[in-house]
């Protein structure tokens, strides 16, 4: 969920940062950053199905994933027809990300009725805290984007400003949020970082080329 909201806020720059130079002009970016909201949408909801899918694998069942984002996709198929007509290339991309959000809800919903003692609705819990911490941080990080830009700091400079200040306010913000909110992934990172930070440390009486003594 944290890369959809980065991605959805970061899109123009991180566009003109990799495309905007030669005969790629500043209304083609502004027009690819478009598209890549739309698709950013849909990174967080591939996320949840991914993991979804995962844990009936657990359960050594590889068809039902399969069945339900297949069932999906079909059922789709008009929805992607009428968005492409009416919205063209905007269209594909805006009913790409709902495909995806259609498959995880459906995909979820199977996991609740297939396996019980799965707790759904504490994952469902830590969805919505995830949620919550990357709303945070995108609000932070569209500020400061906002900010970076009425700097009008010219080309490429100005574009690195707004992609690195504004990531750096994301990061920084969603790091708070999700340590207020009790975050199990960050809390799980968070723990692996402290652990690693504490087995490289020196044990009291050892030093460069002196090992620590064994009992």
């Amino acid at each position: 969920l944290g890369a959809s909201v980065w991605m959805a806020v970061h899109a123009l720059p991180i566009v003109q940062v990799f495309y905007e130079r030669g005969a790629y002009t500043s209304h083609d970016s502004q027009m690819t950053a478009e598209l890549l909201r739309l698709f950013a949408l849909g990174i967080a909801a591939w996320s949840v199905q991914a993991i979804a899918a995962r844990l009936f694998y657990s359960m050594m069942d590889t068809w039902t994933p399969m069945l339900v984002s297949s069932l999906v996709v079909i059922m789709m198929l008009p929805a992607y027809g009428w968005f492409a007509a009416s919205m063209q290339q905007r269209g594909l991309a805006l009913a790409t990300s709902l495909g995806m959000l259609v498959t995880a809800i459906a995909t979820l919903a199977m996991l609740g009725w297939r396996a019980s003692a799965v707790r759904v609705g504490a994952l469902l819990s830590q969805a919505l805290r995830s949620v919550a911490a990357a709303l945070f941080a995108g609000a932070a990080a569209f500020a400061t984007v906002q900010y970076a830009t009425q700097l009008a700091v010219p080309g490429l400079p100005g574009q690195l400003l707004s992609l690195t200040s504004g990531s750096t306010a994301f990061l920084l913000i969603w790091l708070l949020a999700a340590r207020v909110l009790h975050v199990e992934a960050f809390t799980e990172i968070w723990e692996r970082a402290l652990t690693r930070l504490s087995r490289s440390r020196p044990l009291p009486g050892e030093g460069p080329g002196r090992p620590g003594r064994k009992g």
